[in-house]
């Protein structure tokens, strides 16, 4: 085993930031770790996890394959499999694939999987595999008639898979499965009425019966129509969280088609590894275990942001959206012409009237020096490491029954799922995950000794009063600026409004200002004359990047309010300036 960890090692230069991840597979398929828990070896993107895998193969595969035992590496996609093979230089009689039948990729290696000294297969197939069995009954998964002895599952790991769906998605089913299934019918009305309306209780047990709801409606619809029933196969048979998705109405989320007890021990290799808080809630619980590792030092990063928002809801609004993209296209074209940018945007949808890229691109003067990569395929590619140039337009977010879902998926109780602390921090978890993958697919993974390559990231999105220690939190030692485009600086009544706001919420210890104490302070005369600044597109936009809210009879300071709730119950102070 030390002839393996030895040979991977040098094929890597020694490093020593990957010795722990070498280590625990050379010990899991030599047996030698006795914990039932799952092991997470975290290093950031660019930090060569994958590559550590690889030359453990190959080295293993040096050795003659001893000793004589068996390795399932579990992928994400297919294409990172033909990839894995490539890079560990593995023969078709090294490995055997399993995938979905019919596909060509099952063939490129040994038909007799059972002898096959490594076995691929993707994060998919593994759970289909193994639903309802445990992983030792899954016989087309052993090696030489026993379970495989070194398992690795490569990026985000979950036990199981967090699911969600709607209370109306739910009742929109009977008008279908009525005439067809009247038992499965007669039981998703039972579980929609308990459900109540307004998110009491907090939790429901969904009958086991309905899972055999999406067949039902697979057979009937077809495939495609029946894919919004699908979550109902993992929540079936479970006890699950009910959660208010405001404008959506009620959801239920939770954690469904969960791994057998018995794959654990298995190493996980996440490049998030460091950032999620999923992996916290699944380390409290004793589902897991951290092996050592270094997180990457981003001293060449500089990070600026605009701490304004940017959704795929916000760029609906025409005058917001070519007030972004402006902004962007005019940081574009202040670099040299021949610099190469990466654009980091939504994906674009027929639906949402307009494509991010695009509108910025009919801005930018050489729009075919910027590469385009939308949200939502933003990691596990290598193809813009030499971009040293970076745009960031909005964040990815997640409703808030997904980021209840994905508390539920790791391991956590419905007790925890109800507090509102704990859902923030697996949001702020999944911000920090995404914005890691996305970043890091630039010049910032080209790094070494250690240290990130240099790069300059212009980040365009609402992250809240502590986006600074987010963002700093997210890639250590990194330069993060605040960022706030010059031709946003406002004019007139707009600035003695927005003065007169900054030292109220700021020497005045405010967090909140009637209208009409606001006017009195100001001398104007009528409601008519406030009420033209306040909806001023300068001003709007000012007050959204400075977390101001304005409603009916008053404004409030949102980043106040968020600092006393941090410190406690408080209460909001509504007062007249008259005092001040």
């Amino acid at each position: 085993m030390r002839d393996i960890s030895s040979g991977a090692l040098g094929e890597l230069n020694g490093s020593t930031e990957l010795r722990p991840a070498i280590m625990a597979m050379c010990q899991l398929l030599g047996r030698e770790i006795k914990t039932r828990s799952y092991l997470v070896s975290s290093f950031d993107p660019g930090a060569g996890k994958t590559g550590a895998l690889c030359a453990f193969l190959r080295s293993w595969k040096s050795s003659g394959f001893q000793p004589p035992s068996g390795v399932l590496v579990v992928l994400s996609t297919r294409k990172e499999i033909e990839s894995c093979i490539h890079r560990a230089d593995l023969e078709p009689s090294d490995f055997a694939v399993l995938v979905q039948k019919g596909l060509e990729l099952n063939e490129k290696g040994r038909p007799d999987a059972d002898s096959a000294p490594i076995l691929f297969t993707t994060q998919e197939k593994l759970r289909r595999l193994c639903y309802g069995r445990s992983f030792a009954e899954v016989t087309s998964l052993h090696f030489l008639g026993r379970p495989r002895a070194l398992r690795v599952w490569d990026e985000a790991f979950l036990p199981a898979s967090p699911a969600t769906i709607r209370k109306d998605t739910l009742v929109s089913a009977l008008e279908e499965l009525r005439p067809i299934a009247p038992f499965l019918a007669e039981d998703i009305e039972a579980l929609a009425a308990s459900l109540g309306t307004d998110g009491s209780p907090l939790d429901a047990e969904v009958p086991s019966s309905i899972r055999s709801v999406y067949a039902a409606l697979r057979d009937h619809l077809g495939t495609a129509t029946a894919e919004r029933w699908a979550p109902l196969q993992g929540l079936a048979g479970r006890t699950v969280a009910t959660v208010n998705g405001g404008s959506k109405g009620l959801c239920l989320a939770g954690g469904g088609s969960p791994l057998p007890a018995d794959f654990a021990p298995a190493l996980i290799l996440d490049a998030s590894g460091r950032v999620r808080e999923t992996y916290k809630t699944m380390e409290a619980n004793g589902l897991l275990q951290r092996l050592p590792s270094a997180s990457t030092d981003y001293s060449r990063l500089t990070l600026h942001h605009w701490d304004r928002a940017a959704s795929r809801s916000t760029l609906k609004d025409p005058i917001a959206r070519r007030e972004i993209m402006k902004t962007a296209a005019a940081v574009i074209n202040e670099s040299a012409p021949d610099e190469r940018w990466l654009i980091i945007h939504p994906k674009a949808r027929a639906w949402d009237g307009f494509d991010a890229f695009e509108e910025l691109c009919s801005h930018v003067a050489g729009p075919e020096r910027l590469s385009s990569l939308h949200w939502g395929n933003h990691h596990g590619t290598n193809e813009y490491r030499d971009i040293r140039k970076v745009i960031v337009l909005g964040l990815w977010t997640l409703p808030l029954e997904a980021y209840t879902a994905l508390h539920l998926a790791a391991g956590g109780s419905l007790e925890t799922a109800a507090d509102k602390a704990t859902i923030d921090a697996i949001r702020i978890g999944e911000h920090k995950h995404y914005l890691l993958q996305a970043i890091c697919r630039a010049s910032v993974r080209q790094g070494s000794g250690g240290v990130c390559g240099e790069c300059e990231v212009f980040l365009i999105g609402k992250l809240g009063p502590n986006a600074k220690a987010l963002l700093q939190e997210t890639f250590p030692a990194a330069e993060v600026t605040e960022w706030t485009p010059e031709d946003l600086g406002l004019k007139g009544s707009a600035l003695r409004v927005a003065r007169e706001l900054e030292r109220c919420f700021g020497e005045g210890g405010l967090e909140e200002i009637s209208k009409a104490a606001l006017r009195a302070a100001l001398g104007l005369q009528t409601t008519d004359a406030l009420a033209k600044v306040l909806r001023r597109d300068d001003f709007r936009t000012w007050a959204d990047q400075r977390g101001i809210e304005v409603t009916t009879r008053a404004i409030r300071d949102r980043k106040a309010q968020v600092r006393a709730s941090d410190c406690g119950p408080s209460q909001s102070r509504l007062v007249s300036l008259s005092g001040l």
